[in-house]
């Protein structure tokens, strides 16, 4: 059977590399993490069609020789634009660190997305 990646609960699992803007893998980047769909594309609110969405939360971590630092970011991405999370906590180097990311959309849905098993 099919799996409806727009579902309402649909969790989206992260664990790879962190890619550069013209998307070459940056060494000793590393991102793990998971999302939640918590709207569906089509819903519609005061008249206007809402884009799909997930509350989403991440690790960054940096390895350089012998020292490990994360970044940890939650918030909500949307299908279309992506999304601003917060900056929730940090460790190492960048303890006490805030601020907030911007996740970007990179990615087009073809048929060859469909997950059977």
């Amino acid at each position: 059977p099919s799996i409806d990646i727009s579902a309402l609960g649909t969790v989206f699992i992260f664990n790879d590399g962190l890619f550069s803007e013209d998307l070459t893998l940056i060494d000793g980047f590393f991102v793990s993490g998971l999302c939640h769909r918590t709207q569906l594309s089509a819903e519609v609110l005061n008249g206007q069609i809402l884009a799909g969405a997930g509350y989403c939360f991440y690790t960054f971590t940096l390895t350089e020789e012998d020292t490990v630092t994360t970044i940890n970011i939650a918030g909500e991405v949307f299908d279309e634009d992506g999304g601003t999370l917060a900056v929730t906590g940090c460790s190492g180097d960048l303890m006490g660190c805030y601020g907030e990311i911007t996740i970007l959309p990179v990615y087009e849905e073809t048929e060859e997305d469909t997950v059977t098993t």
